[in-house]
C-alpha cells in the first residue's frame, strides 16, 4: 500500500512537470508531498497534516503546525535505504507559509548510527514567504556503520503556537 501511494505521488508530480525524470526516478522519499495522506511524516514540537488548499504540485502539501513556543520540524519519511560510506546525497524541498512569513526555515539531511544522529548537511537558512521557495542540502556519508538517512525541515526564531509552514515536492537522491 505504501509503495502504491509513493508511486501515485511520483506520477502526479511527474505529470505536473515539476521534476526532471532523472531526479524523480531516483527519489528515495516515499510520499514526497502528502498527495494521499501524511503517512510516514513525523514531527518535533508540531502537528503534521495534509493541506489540500495549498500545493506546489499535485493536489496537496504536507503542513507542520507549531504546538509550543519551541522551534519545530516536520521530519520526512525514512527511506528504505542503507547508505554507504562516501556516498553523496542531495535533498530538496519546496516551502512556504502564510502564518510564519519572515521566520527562518532550514532543510537538513541526517545520517544515523545506532539510533543516534552521526552527521548532517543543511541548507542555508531562508526566510519564509507566501511563495514557494526551494531549499537544498548535501551530505557525504561519513562512516561505514551508518544505518539510515532522513531529512527534516524546521522553523526557528520566535515561534508562536499555531505558526505553520507547508512542504511539497521533497526529493532525496544519491548523487555518487
Amino acid at each position: 500500500m505504501a509503495r502504491t501511494r509513493s508511486l501515485l505521488s511520483l506520477a502526479v508530480l511527474l505529470s505536473a512537470g515539476c521534476w526532471d525524470w532523472d531526479a524523480a526516478a531516483a527519489n528515495l522519499m516515499p510520499n514526497p508531498g502528502c498527495e494521499i495522506d501524511a503517512e510516514h511524516w513525523t514531527r518535533f514540537h508540531s502537528v503534521i497534516s495534509r493541506n489540500t488548499t495549498v500545493a506546489r504540485s499535485g493536489v496537496a502539501s504536507c503542513e507542520a503546525t507549531a504546538d509550543s513556543t519551541e522551534p519545530y520540524t516536520i521530519d520526512g519519511p525514512v527511506p528504505d535505504y542503507v547508505p554507504e560510506q562516501g556516498a553523496i546525497f542531495e535533498a530538496s524541498v519546496f516551502v512556504r507559509s502564510d502564518s510564519s512569513v519572515g521566520s527562518p526555515i532550514t532543510l537538513w539531511i541526517r545520517e544515523w548510527v545506532a539510533g543516534t544522529a552521526a552527521g548532517q548537511g543543511e541548507s542555508e537558512p531562508t526566510s519564509l514567504t507566501t511563495s514557494w521557495q526551494q531549499l537544498r542540502a548535501t551530505l557525504t556519508i561519513g562512516g561505514s556503520d551508518r544505518e539510515e538517512i532522513d531529512i527534516y525541515v524546521g522553523q526557528g526564531g520566535t515561534v508562536t503556537p499555531g505558526d505553520s509552514f507547508q512542504v511539497d515536492d521533497a526529493i532525496l537522491v544519491r548523487r555518487q
